[in-house]
């Protein structure tokens, strides 16, 4: 499967696993009696959710990093901002270890394959650019890979649109529109204009990678904002209802 049909695929299964899992799980949290023993919303209920929500997020990310497979920096063992003799001498010391001709582990081959195809695609400043940027497979023009970009951010629109319709959503549309927003300049000003912010702390990383990262945690940052946002109006109804008495 194409890496732009593994995201879609992934995209999906996100959709599905939020909407009709965990809404209705996280919806429970606040409403059960069982759970909320002072009245919806409690703050039993909310730290309850919360942490669904995060184990949920952090399960599957550690997941997804477990069976993805390494990227060419990370087969070459160099950090991304590697230069081009950098490259060059990191493949040199591993090709000699795994050449079929020097070694007789029966894994060699394949391991000295995926070994020359990462240096292939390393070396060519620009090949390595656009793979760092917009991973493997994708395409020498940029406006593919514009559009690829803005399809998450449609669906997410329309999806964060739809979940949080009402006015007890009203801070949640607000926050999540907010974090969509910042998260959209976050991945031109990385992917585009070549900043990338998480280079200190993931420097075996494509920006690829970590972008997708990202795309992975809005899912749960958004049904966090509207699960509070809907806790802050149920508790400000009594409120409401107390002075107009």
């Amino acid at each position: 499967m194409s890496e732009e049909g593994s995201n879609s695929s992934n995209d999906a299964i996100d959709i599905v696993l939020y909407v009709f899992v965990l809404g209705p799980a996280v919806e429970w949290c606040l409403r059960s009696p069982r759970v909320n023993k002072s009245g919806p919303g409690s703050w039993r209920g909310i730290s309850l959710a919360v942490t669904l929500l995060a184990l949920v997020a952090l399960g599957k990310m550690v997941w997804e990093v477990g069976v993805r497979e390494p990227n060419h920096f990370e087969t070459l063992g160099v950090r991304v901002d590697a230069s081009t003799a950098e490259i060059k001498k990191a493949y040199k010391a591993v090709s000699l270890k795994y050449h079929p001709d020097k070694t007789d582990d029966p894994q060699a081959p394949a391991i000295f394959m995926r070994m020359q195809s990462a240096y292939e695609t390393l070396k060519d400043p620009q090949s390595r650019d656009r793979y760092n940027k917009f991973g493997a497979g994708s395409s020498s023009e940029p406006e593919p890979s514009i559009m690829n970009m803005a399809i998450f951010y449609v669906m997410w629109l329309i999806m964060g649109y739809l979940l949080t319709m009402g006015k007890a959503s009203e801070d949640a549309r607000t926050w999540s529109f907010s974090g969509l927003l910042a998260l959209a300049v976050i991945e031109y000003q990385t992917r585009i204009l070549s900043y990338d912010y998480l280079s200190l702390v993931l420097p075996y990383n494509t920006v690829n990678e970590k972008i997708e990262l990202l795309h992975r945690l809005f899912p749960p940052f958004l049904h966090g904002s509207r699960m509070i946002s809907q806790v802050r109006s149920l508790i400000a109804k009594p409120s409401l209802g107390a002075t107009s008495i």
